[in-house]
């Protein structure tokens, strides 16, 4: 998909990732973010890791002059959305039609061609996880679309029960509210593999991506624990969740090659 966004010129192709959008843009008051987030963790929970078929290039146009690749085949998609298209995630909006996009705006006479020349085009894409995404003003001075926080699908699970029950959940970016939270050390941004531990809703620690491998050659997660609850054994789930999913990516990304 990448390099069909390149071939066509998208302006767009190191801003924006290839992604299929399940909740259209919309704006969220401050006190509906953690609702929000949770709607994804829920969803991620239940649902794993799924495969779409893409093709052959089609347009919104004359409505909206995009150039896409429709879903063929989208049944675990719709599910997904459903899952996630429920307050404070919607609004009233054009009826839903999952697609990837290749260029967000182009010409008639651009369109026709690719539509032309990649009728036959099909292929299968993996979807993996669920991102939430906020518009940003960059130093630059551009507005454009950056993650804010993350859940891979199956990366979530309850561990324990009643009021010492820790929920975990595996993404790539650690949620503002969670920062926010559990003020890591000073300097310290978390990203790659992260996993963040929550009781009760609310945010107790997490471990992210180290910048050295132990002794070993191995990978090491740095953790972090919410100081009222330290003791309680979160490190040690958190340091152990880290290391199964690191495990899990690097034998996905093995078995891609």
């Amino acid at each position: 998909m990448q390099a069909l966004r390149r071939a066509l010129g998208d302006p767009d192709l190191d801003h924006v990732a290839p992604h299929l959008t399940v909740v259209p843009p919309l704006r969220l008051r401050s006190a509906e973010l953690e609702p929000a987030l949770a709607l994804l963790r829920a969803a991620a929970r239940r649902h794993p890791p799924f495969e779409v078929l893409l093709g052959p290039p089609a347009t919104f146009a004359p409505v909206t002059a995009t150039l896409h690749l429709p879903v063929l085949e989208g049944e675990r998609l719709a599910g997904l959305r459903t899952a996630v298209f429920r307050p404070p995630l919607v609004r009233e909006t054009h009826p839903y039609v999952p697609h990837v996009t290749l260029l967000a705006s182009a010409g008639a006479g651009r369109i026709a061609a690719a539509c032309e020349l990649l009728a036959g085009f099909r292929t299968a894409a993996s979807v993996h996880r669920l991102t939430m995404v906020a518009r940003r003003r960059t130093d630059d001075g551009a507005s454009r679309w950056a993650p804010l926080a993350d859940v891979d699908l199956d990366g979530v699970r309850a561990v324990g029960a009643g009021p010492l029950a820790v929920e975990l959940a595996a993404g790539t970016v650690a949620d503002p509210p969670s920062l926010a939270l559990l003020a890591p050390p000073a300097g310290t941004v978390p990203a790659g593999l992260v996993v963040l531990a929550r009781r009760e809703g609310a945010p107790v620690g997490l471990a992210w991506r180290p910048a050295e491998p132990d002794g070993a050659g191995g990978p090491v997660p740095a953790v972090f624990v919410e100081t009222a609850v330290r003791g309680q054994g979160i490190g040690t789930l958190l340091r152990r969740e880290w290391l199964f999913r690191d495990a899990r990516r690097r034998a996905a990304e093995t078995v891609s090659r």
